[in-house]
């Protein structure tokens, strides 16, 4: 993994909020700058949930991403748990995500059985339903999504993604066995 910059980690601790006491003297330095230099610079209104869909004041869409810098498209580096340009809260991931968290919600419901099936079941379906509806099922970049509901779409995400990955796993590996079960028996 590769050291940031004192450019890079005075700009990651300014945009998720990080104690400037806990950087290194040099970002401390390009911190402080880089706060001043944001805040000579006009804001645009900050934009609600409930104002989504609707044009901002700089004329966008609140759906499109900002500019990261000047002139800048928001990129998928820019998200968090970045993994080679990848990330599981970018838009196609939450959609999957969700389909995942629904899913199981099903499965648990109508394979578990019991209370604990139908329990878990409703939950990963509230899940499921909840990360469809806060990201308007992907098409909310994560940036603008609000602070107090980014943990349910996290969370959603990473439950549906991680089912998702283990299904598909197990229906390779059950895959790869019929088709090897099925020529061994040709022979």
């Amino acid at each position: 993994m590769t050291k940031m910059t004192p450019e890079q980690e005075a700009a990651y601790a300014l945009d998720y909020e990080v104690d400037r006491d806990s950087l290194s003297p040099a970002a401390q330095a390009e911190y402080d700058r880089l706060k001043q230099e944001r805040a000579s610079q006009p804001r645009a209104q900050t934009i609600t949930f409930t104002d989504l869909g609707t044009n901002s004041p700089t004329g966008r869409s609140a759906l499109t991403p900002e500019p990261a810098g000047e002139g800048e498209p928001l990129s998928g580096s820019h998200l968090p748990l970045n993994i080679a340009g990848r990330s599981p809260v970018d838009g196609i991931r939450l959609r999957w995500a969700a389909i995942g968290d629904l899913i199981l919600g099903l499965g648990c419901i109508f394979g578990a059985g019991g209370g604990g099936g139908i329990f878990f079941g409703i939950i990963f379906l509230a899940l499921g339903v909840a990360t469809i509806y806060l990201t308007r099922f992907g098409a909310v970049p994560w940036h603008n999504i609000p602070k107090n509901v980014k943990p349910v779409v996290a969370v959603g995400s990473a439950i549906g993604l991680a089912w998702l990955f283990i299904f598909f796993f197990w229906l390779f590996i059950l895959w790869v066995a019929f088709k090897t079960v099925l020529k061994w028996m040709m022979e």
